[in-house]
């Protein structure tokens, strides 16, 4: 009996060291992806708003200089 817990100790120890090499060597391409430029979409908002079943309400705000 304990021979069969301890081996399923081992295996669930290598699963959990598996997934988190994965989870480990996943990570860098993501920060990659997320550190490259945002380019600014071309949207028409006149174009967008006559489509069917589209609708929208773009809200434009001044900001005040920070001052701090």
């Amino acid at each position: 009996m304990t021979n069969i817990s301890i081996r399923s100790f081992k295996l669930s120890l290598i699963a959990t060291t598996i997934g988190a090499a994965i989870a480990m060597a996943s990570s860098p391409v993501v920060a990659q992806q997320a550190m490259q430029p945002m380019q600014p979409m071309k949207i028409e908002r006149g174009t967008i708003l006559t489509q069917p079943g589209v609708f929208g309400v773009f809200t434009m705000f001044k900001l005040q200089k920070w001052k701090g």
